[in-house]
């Protein structure tokens, strides 16, 4: 809003005060008088604590920083008290999406450095990361001898490469090319083997029960709980899949390269017969959700705690198992850690009311969810805000222009800045589309996949909703909101279990994709297929028709 009426808002009592302000952009009387209107937001509006004020773009350098701050690097009273926790032991702190998990992790990794530990902060992927060292910098400048920073893959290869011949890593392409072919010839041997089976579920299988679990011998496959992925995998689908499992390796094997999944079983190996002498004091694993129980096992053997009792290493855990995007597979215990320490971060501080209740009704037709044993349900702040926005176009070909239009009418209009935008794409196909895009609009976009994220770069920042778990954005757009997309199309899948499972990852996808979100959210279709997730939040949006002629009126 402009600076000079920041005063008169403070002071207005009615929506007629607030109608008579001389408002430039007509979107910000639409808000105001929303949040002023609207019987579930009380008097928040006239709360100064709650009100967002937006300053003139002369202010963005010191904006952003006071921004990013505020988001993710204050700590509540009940946040400090995890920062503080003594570590005789594992810790894990469940919380619900905009808790302040990652926050949490950051401080902590500080205070146990600052008291001379060794710590070493894992996360499961680049983006994450390299956000994690931009906060930590933001808090003390350089970033601390003490202080480690990486992903866990990255890590555990740069550890085995140090102790032996060089290993040669396939792929993500290539992966998925060796599976096909195991599948291939098995069918040409028996035309009806694994007709139930795709490549993805193989591959999800492969990698979360069979090499998470470390489990070497087909009989050992076949009485091994899949704690979380359901039941319904009999005698011959688990042998079927372990066939195909073994072609898969004997493939790596042929051309001497490991798959990712191949190393924390490789690095623990390595770890036991050496007998090192434990490199870190304590290990900080961030979305602790997404790690397979070799993963997490792994992580003990990297403390001091390696030369005593396994169980007591200390390794603090932070994770959602609403934000996992695998199914975990197995429990604490299968994973190595006896967990008398858990607790929960239950307060939702990251996004408004309006987007934490429509994520939250998404999430409640999840069940794979909702009854997983560490669930919590999220307890919602008193951040008020503007309901999700559903930008539809009038066919699925205008979806794309409706989605640069309006970018650019937040921007001319000074509603939000570059840094404040996020676009959140399912692949990294996706995320490549929109950068073309924005670019050929001289709109500033990067495709952030990368250690190099920076959090305060001024331009739209462009990622997969698995790279921005952790992170949050003023303002995200979420495209392509259709029935092949949000769900993909899983009629392949015969098992309902498993293809109710697919369906439930790809809800769980849109709910991260969301929950990125701290001021407004936008969600992209039209009526070709509109996504059947669009229904699960019925009475949560606000549909915004978009037409050729409407352009820029946003």
């Amino acid at each position: 809003m402009p600076t000079q009426c920041v005063d008169a808002v403070r002071t207005a009592r009615t929506p007629e005060e607030l109608e008579s302000l001389p408002l430039s952009k007509p979107e910000t009387a639409t808000w105001l008088l929303e949040l002023a209107t609207s019987p579930d937001h009380g008097d928040s509006l006239f709360d100064p604590d709650r009100l967002i004020v937006r300053t003139t773009l002369d202010h963005l350098l010191g904006y952003s920083e006071g921004c990013i701050r505020r988001l993710m690097l204050n700590l509540s009273d009940e946040q400090r008290r995890y920062v503080a926790m003594d570590s005789a032991g594992p810790i894990f702190l469940r919380g619900s999406a905009g808790s302040g998990k990652t926050t949490v992790a950051v401080y902590r990794a500080i205070r146990l450095a600052e008291q001379g530990q060794r710590v070493l902060v894992v996360t499961r992927n680049r983006t994450l990361a390299g956000a994690t060292q931009s906060l930590i910098k933001e808090l003390v400048g350089p970033l601390p001898a003490e202080i480690s920073v990486d992903t866990l893959d990255k890590w555990l290869l740069t550890f085995l490469r140090s102790r032996g011949p060089h290993i040669q890593l396939v792929d993500a392409e290539e992966r998925i090319q060796l599976l096909h072919e195991a599948v291939r010839d098995l069918r040409r041997e028996n035309s009806h083997f694994a007709r139930e089976l795709d490549v993805p579920f193989l591959s999800d299988e492969i990698e979360r029960v069979i090499k998470g679990q470390t489990i070497t011998t087909e009989d050992a496959y076949l009485e091994v709980r899949r704690t979380g992925r359901r039941e319904r995998l009999g005698k011959e689908l688990r042998q079927e899949t372990w066939a195909v499992f073994v072609s898969f390796q004997a493939r790596l094997a042929a051309i001497g390269k490991v798959d990712f999944m191949d190393l924390p079983a490789l690095a623990e190996a390595e770890l036991v017969r050496m007998r090192l002498d434990p490199p870190f004091d304590s290990v900080i694993v961030d979305e602790a959700q997404d790690l397979t129980a070799v993963q997490l096992r792994v992580t003990r053997l990297l403390t001091r705690a390696a030369t005593e009792d396994l169980m007591t290493a200390p390794v603090f855990m932070v994770g959602d198992v609403a934000q996992s995007l695998r199914s975990r597979g197995f429990s604490w215990r299968e994973a190595g850690f006896r967990m008398n320490r858990s607790f929960s971060l239950m307060t939702n501080v990251r996004n408004s009311r309006e987007i934490a209740a429509a994520a939250n009704a998404l999430l409640a037709h999840n069940q794979t969810v909702t009854e997983d044993v560490d669930y919590i349900v999220p307890k919602q702040s008193d951040k008020r805000g503007l309901r999700p926005i559903v930008l539809r176009s009038l066919r699925r070909d205008l979806e794309d222009p409706a989605l640069r239009e309006t970018i650019l009418a937040l921007l001319e209009g000074q509603t939000f800045r570059l840094s404040d935008i996020a676009i959140l794409c399912r692949t990294n196909e996706g995320c490549r589309f929109y950068v073309d895009l924005l670019t050929r609009t001289d709109v500033p976009a990067r495709h952030h996949k990368d250690a190099k994220f920076e959090l305060l770069s001024d331009e739209v920042k462009v990622l997969t909703i698995d790279s921005a778990k952790g992170l949050e954005f003023p303002v995200v757009f979420i495209p392509r909101m259709h029935d092949d997309h949000y769900p993909y199309d899983h009629r392949d899948i015969t098992d309902l279990d498993e293809r109710q499972m697919a369906v439930d990852r790809d809800r769980t996808s849109l709910y991260v994709g969301m929950t990125r979100a701290c001021e407004a959210l936008y969600l992209v279709t039209s009526p070709q297929r509109p996504s059947r997730f669009l229904v699960d939040m019925d009475g949560y949006l606000w549909f915004d028709e978009f037409t050729t002629e409407a352009k820029r009126s946003h």
